[in-house]
């Protein structure tokens, strides 16, 4: 008895399908098409004729392939019969097995898979380019915790007003609209200043930019909001004007609320330091 090879993952021989002369044997066979199936020669149960019979995927079934026809090497075979045989792995061939043919090539491996495209980017770098932003997990760093905090007023101005009814008119305007007119109006009163003589061109504000949340803002914003509520109302104030859009100036701030440029950037310093402390369970 010749063992027809030892581990399935070493590539077998395969032998001429005239040689295989033993039937309800189990065999891999290599079709004319190209596949490779596992099937055997079995006398059809209505004809009685031999046919080529295929093992289902499952293993549980036998199904019909294709009639077995004796060997003719004027007679190519057809696209649904075996070509080449070799015994399964792990199974001794009873009989001396034949020259195994060189020049069948098997069938080659799949295609490696294509490269995962790059990740979506989860930050436009607004406002600390190249900082990376955590997503619902405390911040890293004083940098972190005030992009996530401006970040997250931004996304709450884009949350819409779905179902909000009240006695008076202007509660079921959408805050879109609502936003768009102060803006509008904030913008009249400067080019109003600039054209009495009380605002320079520099003093102009700046056009509003495209900005869309991201994913991670979606998934961030009320974590990072949380920091945010346990502050004072004049401190909440700042870092709406800061992540307003067009973002206010210090210097603009400072005409607003009547407080020095230095004073206001060491209020919002030390309430970064201090959301920071929250965030991460240090008060």
């Amino acid at each position: 008895m010749t063992v027809a090879w030892r581990d399935p993952s070493i590539a077998a021989p395969w032998y001429p399908i005239s040689a295989l002369t033993r039937a309800w044997e189990p065999v891999e066979l290599a079709l004319e098409g190209g596949f490779e199936v596992i099937g055997r020669i079995v006398r059809h149960p209505k004809t009685g004729r031999p046919c080529w019979y295929v093992l289902s995927p499952s293993g549980r079934s036998w199904s019909l392939l294709a009639p077995w026809r004796p060997y003719d090497p004027e007679k190519p075979p057809r696209y649904r019969e075996p070509k080449y045989w070799r015994p399964l792995p792990w199974v001794k061939w009873p009989d001396p097995l034949p020259e195994p043919v060189g020049h069948f090539q098997p069938t080659p491996p799949p295609p490696a898979p294509e490269p995962e495209p790059p990740p979506f980017p989860e930050t436009d770098d607004w406002p600390y380019p190249g900082l990376a932003l955590g997503e619902r997990v405390p911040p890293q760093s004083l940098e972190e915790t005030e992009a996530r905090v401006l970040r997250a007023l931004r996304r709450m101005e884009c949350e819409p007003r779905v179902g909000v009814r009240a006695s008076s008119l202007a509660s079921d305007i959408p805050a879109e609209i609502i936003l768009a007119a102060r803006r509008l109006q904030d913008a009249w009163n400067a080019w109003e200043a600039y054209r009495e003589g009380r605002l320079g061109s520099l003093d102009l504000p700046p056009a509003r930019v495209a900005w869309t949340p991201t994913r991670r803002d979606h998934g961030d914003w009320e974590y990072a909001l949380e920091w945010l509520r346990h502050l004072p109302r004049f401190e909440q104030q700042l870092f709406r004007y800061r992540a307003a859009n067009p973002v206010f100036s210090w210097r603009q701030i400072s005409e607003r609320e009547g407080l020095s440029v230095t004073a206001l950037r060491q209020k919002y310093q030390r309430a970064v330091r201090t959301m920071f402390e929250i965030a991460r369970g240090e008060v």
